[in-house]
């Protein structure tokens, strides 16, 4: 299913920085030849109240399952480059905040360049489709103010505007997540695809690696122990720890 993903935000992607460039272009050229009202409309969609409401909301999903499919492949792959080199401590470690000493896609630069692409991908998901002014802001802004006799209902038909320029940047964003995932998936074995900590302690385990006595998951307020322990039926206070 990550394979998938990745394919489809290769798919996504491009065509998406390359239709934000036509926009941007074809915006900069409408506002050089245009001499009539400074209110120059480029690409919209929608039009009734349902549509501009799904189709945001369509965007939002479709990019969500794209970024967590490649999140999928970052975070496997480092923990798999861990613990090749011996430093897997957990089964989940914070992917963005833990990087590899010898695999170039998993070394702290490229996941600071990996966290760069996906907030950009999010911050401009919800700017890409850009709702008209209510008729209350018209009346206030002097800026977009009607003209005496012109009507707000044929001037604003509510419907959704067309950034191009976020389009570019989710393009990007999307993209740069994309050759990331798909450069560590091409240099990290991977034994398990699996997010269970139960698979990858068989994994481990198959491979030869014992757990490590030393790490017994004791809170903060117990006494360090080599040994493992149950947990306690009344836990101790956060104050306590």
């Amino acid at each position: 299913s990550c394979l998938s993903g990745l394919i489809c935000t290769f798919i996504v992607s491009i065509p998406l920085v390359a239709s934000g460039s036509y926009l941007l272009h074809k915006a900069f050229v409408d506002k050089v030849n245009y001499s009539g009202s400074p209110r120059v409309s480029g690409a919209t969609v929608g039009g009734s109240q349902l549509l501009n409401h799904f189709i945001p909301l369509g965007l939002n999903i479709g990019i969500t399952l794209l970024t967590e499919s490649l999140g999928l492949i970052h975070a496997t792959t480092l923990r798999w480059t861990l613990y090749s080199e011996g430093r897997l401590q957990f089964n989940t470690n914070l992917r963005l905040f833990t990087s590899s000493r010898g695999i170039k896609p998993n070394t702290w630069v490229f996941n600071t360049l990996n966290a760069i692409f996906l907030i950009a991908s999010y911050a401009s998901t919800s700017l890409v489709f850009i709702s008209e002014p209510s008729e209350a802001m018209v009346d206030q802004d002097p800026a977009i103010a009607l003209y005496p006799g012109e009507d707000y209902a044929a001037t604003f038909p509510g419907r959704l505007h067309i950034s191009g320029l976020c389009m570019i940047t989710l393009g990007v964003g999307l993209l740069g997540q994309a050759v990331l995932a798909t450069w560590a998936y091409c240099s990290t074995a991977v034994p398990t695809w699996s997010s269970s900590p139960l698979d990858t302690a068989l994994v481990s385990h198959q491979n030869g690696v014992e757990k490590d006595n030393s790490n017994t998951m004791l809170s903060l307020g117990d006494t360090p122990s080599l040994t493992a322990s149950y947990p306690l039926i009344l836990q101790k206070s956060a104050l306590h720890s």
